[in-house]
């Protein structure tokens, strides 16, 4: 099976690498990636929901209640 990796994708080199790898270094990569999506998450989607909504002016005022009457 990992002879017939190379043929079917390009030179292959990295696959056969990963897939003659050891299980430690798998087991690595895989958390890894997993931090990565975990901190892609927080920053994209966690921080911003964590902030306080825009303080409004003294001057300004408050949002219309526009219910299309």
């Amino acid at each position: 099976m990992v002879a017939a990796l190379p043929s079917l994708v390009g030179s292959g080199t990295v696959l056969v690498l990963l897939a003659t790898g050891s299980v430690a270094r798998d087991v690595l990569v895989g958390v890894g990636i997993a931090i990565v999506l975990f901190v892609l998450y927080y920053v994209l989607v966690l921080r911003p929901a964590r902030r306080p909504p825009p303080r409004r002016e003294s001057n300004e005022a408050p949002p219309r209640n526009d219910t299309g009457n």
